[in-house]
Parts: C-alpha cells; sequence; structure tokens
C-alpha cells in the first residue's frame, strides 16, 4: 500500500521501513518435543510437587496460574472446574477439563489432590516452578523449556497423537475465552462430554 502511495506520490517515503519485518522480530515459536518432556517429567520426581505440576501441566495444558490456583474442591470425579483467565471470580473465568477427552489425566489430577496442602493443590510459586523447569533442562540437557511450551505440549498432542477435534482442543485450553463469553454461554461439562 506504501509503495503504492509513494509510486503515485502520495507519499515520499515508506514510514514503516523504519520498523524491522515482523518476521524478524519473533521468531517462530519451538514446540518441545515428546522424548524432552519425558525427560523433564523423569528428571523432576514424580513424588515430588515440581513432578506433579510438570505432569498436570504437560497433560491438561493448564496456564501455570491455572494449575497454581486449583484447589482440592475443584478436582471431582469427572472433570476440573479451572479459574481462568478473566475477571477473577467472575462465571467467564470458568471452564472445565473433562477427564473423558484426556483420560491421562485423570490419574494425575487424583495423585495432586491426595498430596493436596491442605485445600490448595500446589504450594509453591510460579516462579520457583519456572526457575525449577529451567535447572531440570540445564542439568538434563534438556533445551530450554518453560511452563507455556507443556501447555504448547499438550495441545499438540491432544491434536495430532489423540486425533482430537480443533474445536474441541481450543475448548479444553481454553482459548478465545473472553471472546466466545460475549457471543455464546460457556460450555458445560455436559456439552463437553456430548460432544465427545
Amino acid at each position: 500500500f506504501f509503495e503504492f502511495c509513494i509510486d503515485n506520490d502520495y507519499l515520499k517515503k515508506n514510514p514503516c521501513k523504519q520498523f524491522p519485518p515482523l518476521a524478524s522480530v519473533k521468531g517462530a515459536i519451538r514446540l518441545p518435543t515428546t522424548d524432552e518432556v519425558q525427560r523433564l517429567i523423569e528428571a523432576s520426581g514424580h513424588d515430588t510437587e515440581y513432578g506433579r505440576i510438570i505432569r498436570l501441566l504437560s497433560v491438561t495444558g493448564m496456564r501455570i496460574s491455572e494449575a497454581l490456583a486449583l484447589k482440592v474442591s475443584d478436582v471431582k470425579s469427572d472433570h476440573i472446574i479451572i479459574h481462568g483467565k478473566g475477571k477473577r471470580g467472575s462465571v467467564d473465568a470458568i471452564r472445565f477439563f473433562v477427564f473423558k477427552a484426556v483420560p491421562a489425566a485423570q490419574s494425575i489430577a487424583e495423585e495432586c489432590v491426595r498430596c493436596a496442602h491442605g485445600d490448595k493443590l500446589f504450594t509453591v510459586t510460579r516462579n520457583a516452578v519456572g526457575s525449577r523447569i529451567k535447572e531440570l533442562c540445564k542439568q538434563h540437557n534438556i533445551e530450554h523449556l518453560s511452563p507455556h511450551d507443556l501447555r504448547r505440549f499438550a495441545k499438540w498432542t491432544w491434536e495430532i497423537q489423540m486425533r482430537l477435534p480443533p474445536h474441541l482442543c481450543n475448548l479444553l485450553a481454553g482459548h478465545g475465552f473472553e471472546v466466545r463469553q460475549h457471543y455464546h454461554r460457556q460450555p458445560t461439562v455436559e456439552d463437553l462430554e456430548a460432544y465427545l
């Protein structure tokens, strides 16, 4: 458009030339491999709080803040109630993760409940989890991973390995959550199970 304006004497120079191209500003997102995630899980220890968080993130695709906010009462027999992004305490900040969609999540969630400290599933902080993951990656020669990389890995697993429909993957991950709230009611556990 700007080149057209210059060619037709509407502009003297392209105002966008002063900015780097978008592709050079942000690189491609690297998806962790199954081997990297498995090595991180093994390195974290199954019987540690960090190990449970890492396994939960890599299977449910929760945001780290959502996982750390979980309470024992949020884990039900067939689903997890996730208090996610949005206005805290409002209806639009709640979504469900149904175990029927990703059965492996149920045993991990139940283990987290058994090992819970009071009503909270986890006592560590977001920064502590990120630091521990970074430390484990360095110790075990795993390319740097973050809690959000585990979220991406979970969604990739659902779509590619488990062949869940993209729409369901987006619902489980809570993508586009706030936008959908303006146009549609949030899906219930029954809605998600019916979709499966």
